[in-house]
């Protein structure tokens, strides 16, 4: 793996707080597959399309937006949309991306540029 992309892994598992082993680190092509991997990690709520309230989303963009790990009681609430809405901004934020580039399905690689 190349530098960008390590630093991605890294702020993934730092910001969940889930070990994401090389081999299915290379796995992961596109930001779906983080989110179904990160998801698979812990138990996350049922229903809703988001589960955490305004204030909680902006306590957990500060968690990555300083590599600190989101507090407890917040992975308690996640549903998947929560998330891929976290991984989606990771990856924006990581790579500089623009909002309108961003896909769950684009990869990585081809499509974001990460070497």
């Amino acid at each position: 793996m190349e530098l960008d992309t390590v630093e991605l892994v890294l702020n993934f598992e730092s910001t969940f707080q889930v070990f994401i082993p090389d081999p299915e680190a290379e796995k992961m092509m596109t930001p779906r597959h983080v989110t179904d991997f990160i998801v698979s990690q812990f138990e996350v709520a049922e229903g809703g399309p988001v589960g955490l309230a305004a204030a909680e989303v902006d306590a957990a963009r500060s968690c990555f937006a300083h590599h600190l790990a989101l507090p407890e009681q917040l992975r308690q609430k996640l549903t998947r949309a929560d998330v891929a809405m976290l991984v989606r901004h990771i990856t924006l934020c990581q790579l500089g991306l623009p909002e309108k580039k961003y896909d769950e399905d684009k990869r990585f690689v081809e499509d974001f540029g990460v070497d």
